[in-house]
């Protein structure tokens, strides 16, 4: 197994590799000695158990300096500071106590010498335990940097599916242009399917609010597109002024799995009923909705609009399916407390996101019916898979030798500075060229070019990209081995 680690930080994965502790490590390790008593055991995924018997001899030594560090701290009857002689800080403050600022300071040495001994490299500052005390023995439970295999990932193929769009696709998208310019009129009578009804409606499941709108403009149409499964259905018939309640009971194998098998209590207010003329579907409509001539201009534009939607769609799907069968051939580990800085991450945006729709995130967690324990826990399984997924693809890049250059990320912050109004493109261009953003941007970059060098292999293709320079022809590079 490859043992490997990726520094990097952006709002998908982000590691603690700039703490103090592995400064510490990585700088401060003045001499090495030979652990003789130095036990190691794997208790988890990337953590380790590190026991150590300290010689007599070096513990003797360690509680003479942490008994002189007592007696300057504090003072002995009869005695200068710093003056008092060993025996004597024993029986004032105790051998425990002086034994403990003994480890304090040791246990630091101990830990640098067993972690290179054993070639460990650690993610954050291990856990020190005092298993005994005579004779003295510490335990270590070290994380460890992320483990990554890629396993036979050249091997990888994936089957693509051609992308279409239909008559039908085509017809529904005429519909919804008819409908975005339709007109509308007050009416006097009972509501009818199409109608757009103007009302106020909440919509529950017990104690949980599904949907609370005032004022709402709500089309009564059949299915999927019903703002509740049958609540169009049960609104025939409503009256202007009217308060309708009812209850709908949705099946447990219905496609919204939002509402699929719950018992619904609706309440209504309608306050306006309209109906809604559609225009006629001919060359009229077409040069309403754009600069079209006729209605086989449109319908052509909106064809080829869900053609490209649909490429969008494969190409996502087919890239899921690839990193799917890349990582089900990899074995990855990571430590807990990776997992865990990720998920204070993501706790960290949801509670900035939600103090910016103007609610306490205990008041949304109430409205959700959730507690902070159980929105870490579903929070949980997804960022295992981003880190999975972002090790997988690190780790590619690491292995096909690819690269983002300076002018790579040059032209991502350009790319990015464009989408803003002229006259706040140099403070946009300011923010993106922040190190932090520009990191996060060339880690993209990154991501995706490994990404598809996945996906060139997945497909049996011989497509140049960073890493294939060294290559005569890329494709004896793509060969799976």
């Amino acid at each position: 197994m490859v043992d490997t680690f990726q520094p990097v930080r952006n709002c998908l994965f982000f590691s603690a590799v700039d703490t103090p502790f592995l400064t510490f490590y990585n700088h401060c390790i003045e001499r090495v000695l030979t652990l003789l008593n130095l036990t190691q055991e794997k208790i988890g995924p990337c953590l380790v158990a590190l026991q150590v018997e300290v010689e007599p001899e070096r513990v003797d030594t360690a509680m003479q300096k942490a008994a002189k560090r007592i007696a300057q701290a504090g003072r002995v009857a009869g005695f200068r500071k710093g003056k008092a002689p060993y025996h004597l800080i024993l029986r004032t403050y105790g051998k425990p106590a002086v034994l403990q600022e003994a480890v304090d300071e040791l246990g630091n040495q101990i830990l640098k010498e067993a972690v290179a001994q054993q070639d460990i490299k650690p993610y954050d500052r291990p856990a020190l335990e005092v298993v005994k005390t005579e004779p003295l023995t510490l335990k270590f439970t070290v994380s460890t940097t992320p483990a990554v295999d890629l396993g036979a990932y050249r091997a990888i193929r994936v089957e693509s599916q051609p992308a279409a769009a239909d008559e039908a696709e085509v017809n529904s998208a005429l519909e919804r242009t008819r409908k975005a310019h339709a007109t509308t009129a007050r009416v006097e009578r009972p509501a009818q399917m199409s109608d757009m009804l103007r009302l106020d409606v909440k919509v529950q499941s017990g104690d949980k609010t599904m949907l609370d709108r005032k004022d709402a403009d709500v089309e009564l149409v059949e299915g999927e597109d019903d703002i509740a499964p049958g609540f169009s259905a049960a609104m025939i018939g409503a009256q202007s002024g009217e308060a309708r309640n009812f209850e709908l009971a949705v099946p447990a194998d219905h496609a919204n799995t939002a509402f699929a098998g719950l018992t619904l209590q609706v309440s209504t207010q309608v306050k306006d009923i309209q109906e809604v003329t559609l225009p006629p579907l001919d060359d009229e409509l077409a040069k309403t909705a754009g600069t079209f001539e006729t209605l086989d201009e449109l319908r052509a534009d909106l064809r080829q609009k869900l053609l490209t939607r649909a490429e969008e769609r494969e190409r996502g799907r087919f890239e899921d399916e690839v990193v799917k069968a890349a990582l089900g051939g990899a074995h990855i580990e990571f430590p807990d407390a990776m997992a865990e800085e990720e998920l204070r991450h993501s706790l960290s945006d949801l509670m900035r996101d939600v103090s910016q729709m103007g609610y306490t995130f205990e008041n949304w967690l109430r409205m959700n019916n959730l507690t902070m324990e159980s929105l870490r826990a579903s929070f949980r399984p997804g960022v295992e898979e981003r880190l999975r997924r972002s090790l997988l693809l690190f780790n590619v890049a690491e292995r096909e030798g690819i690269k983002v250059e300076k002018a790579d990320v040059d032209a991502a912050v350009d790319e990015q500075v464009a989408n803003y109004p002229a006259e706040i493109q140099d403070t946009a261009r300011t923010v993106y060229n922040g190190e932090e953003m520009r990191a996060t941007l060339g880690l993209r970059l990154l991501q995706q070019r490994a990404l598809d060098k996945l996906v060139t292999i997945a497909k049996g293709q011989g497509v140049l990209l960073p890493g294939d320079e060294s290559a005569n022809q890329p494709g004896a590079l793509l060969v799976a081995s």
